[in-house]
């Protein structure tokens, strides 16, 4: 019995193990998910996460998703939001419906998109935090994002 209650702790402490791993790798740096989208999780221990897309403009910005239960699907429409502090820097923000239940928070301005994306270029981390709504800080790595900004951009452009 004692023999098998440390097989059941080894195999929880190496399943245990794997999972922060993951949580890790998706915390130290931005990466290339399943489904091809660029991204980093907040490594303040939210479940949010900062994100690379393309405007219709086709310029490369930086979103944040999140779970939103009346989005039915994408939506052509955006919303005005509460603006966010990123890296002390009043940022105006909007959303919009990006697919079921998703909704994607993003600056509102040209000039606030590339200040945010300008953030992840420069520094090792970028802090976001709500102005007007008590919203936890929320610290996203910086590593790796030029390279994937950059992947991303060439992925718009072609050859």
């Amino acid at each position: 019995m004692k023999k098998l209650l440390s097989v059941i702790a080894l195999g929880v402490a190496v399943l245990s193990t794997n999972v922060m791993a993951e949580d890790d790798d998706r915390v130290s740096e931005w990466y290339e998910a399943v489904n091809g989208r660029f991204l980093v999780k907040d490594m303040m221990g939210s479940d949010l996460y900062a994100q690379l897309y393309t405007t219709t403009q086709g310029e490369v910005r930086v979103g944040f998703p999140q779970y939103e239960p009346e989005c039915d699907g994408f939506e052509s429409n955006f919303y005005s939001g509460a603006p966010l502090r990123i890296n002390n820097t009043i940022v105006k923000m909007s959303y919009q419906c990006m697919e079921e239940d998703v909704s994607i928070f993003y600056a509102t301005t040209t000039a606030c998109g590339q200040y945010i994306v300008n953030e992840f270029k420069r520094s090792k981390s970028v802090a976001v935090e709500g102005v007007i709504h008590d919203m936890d800080l929320m610290i996203f790595s910086a590593m790796n994002f030029t390279k994937l900004y950059n992947k991303q951009r060439r992925h718009n452009v072609g050859i």
